[in-house]
């Protein structure tokens, strides 16, 4: 006969440790994809969690600078393509479904390193909130070494503080973003 799971000697949890390091099990953010894979950001770099026959966790490779805090990945999203974007504490990622990656930073326009959300709206327009940075609105189909960003948003727009914690598209159309001083439509 099975136990329930929460019967004394079954637990009703499984924990699964992306790496054996103390930033890698600390988990920021997660995402499963359209076509079911599912991601997972840490404060070491990106995994996958493979669960073929028995759950793994695999490091994925986004050439993010091995130097104290850039590999913090905060959100991740998947945009109507299927390109998966990265936001990490040193800049922002764009992994294609072949594994090509490219890299957007304050070197091609982005107010701020630090991308703390990202979000797709109805018209396919990517946002982008950071800390000390603000808002900004990516350009239609961003390359990296051009200026990725056609309109940042800051104090002088309104903004209550240029740090953006989540950003979220209401059912109504209006953009919300949860910042560190307020909710701002």
């Amino acid at each position: 006969a099975s136990q329930s799971p929460s019967e004394p000697g079954n637990p009703m949890f499984t924990v699964y440790f992306p790496a054996d390091d103390a930033r890698s099990k600390y988990v920021l953010s997660l995402l499963q994809e359209r076509a079911g894979a599912l991601w997972c950001g840490t404060q070491n770099g990106l995994y996958r969690v493979e669960t073929n026959d028995e759950v793994q966790v695999v490091s994925v490779e986004l050439g993010i600078p091995n130097r104290l805090n850039a590999k913090i990945v905060r959100c991740l999203f998947e945009d109507r393509l299927g390109t998966l974007w990265i936001g990490a504490d040193s800049g922002l990622y764009r992994r294609w479904r072949d594994g090509r990656v490219e890299t957007y930073t304050k070197r091609d326009g982005l107010p701020n390193n630090l991308i703390h959300s990202i979000l797709e709206d109805r018209a396919g327009r990517i946002w982008v909130g950071t800390a000390l940075g603000g808002l900004c609105r990516l350009v239609p189909e961003p390359t990296p070494g051009r200026k990725v960003v056609a309109r940042a948003y800051s104090g002088k727009d309104g903004l209550s503080t240029n740090w953006i914690n989540q950003l979220f598209q209401a059912t109504d159309g209006n953009l919300w973003a949860g910042s560190r001083a307020g909710l701002i439509q």
